[in-house]
């Protein structure tokens, strides 16, 4: 079964240091989906749906850390509200599991 969801975070370095222990790092998002069954009909191996997450800049790197924890029960809701629809590469047993272990 392939992964369901995948985001990719990135915290840049301070600009004028060079380093991660200033005040100004940025934290930006590369990419983020959750895999979705495709839309009837459609040519499409897969749907998606995004997994929204702004960038935030200025902060120190403990900022960052406390800003990506208060944004992962946002995802978690979001595969919640999509579990029903998430795509199984034609495994259903593998989502019904899934499914299971979505529950809080």
């Amino acid at each position: 079964m392939n992964d369901n969801m995948y985001h990719s975070i990135m915290i840049h370095p301070d600009k004028k240091t060079g380093d991660f222990t200033g005040d100004k790092l940025e934290l930006s998002s590369l990419q983020g989906n959750i895999m979705i069954q495709p839309p009837k009909g459609s040519h499409l191996a897969m749907g998606r749906v995004k997994t929204k997450f702004s960038n935030s800049s200025g902060k120190t790197l403990a900022k960052h850390g406390e800003y990506i924890k208060k944004w992962f029960p946002k995802l978690l809701k979001l595969m919640q509200d999509n579990q029903d629809n998430l795509y199984d590469g034609g495994d259903s047993d593998d989502r019904s599991k899934l499914r299971k272990d979505l529950r809080v």
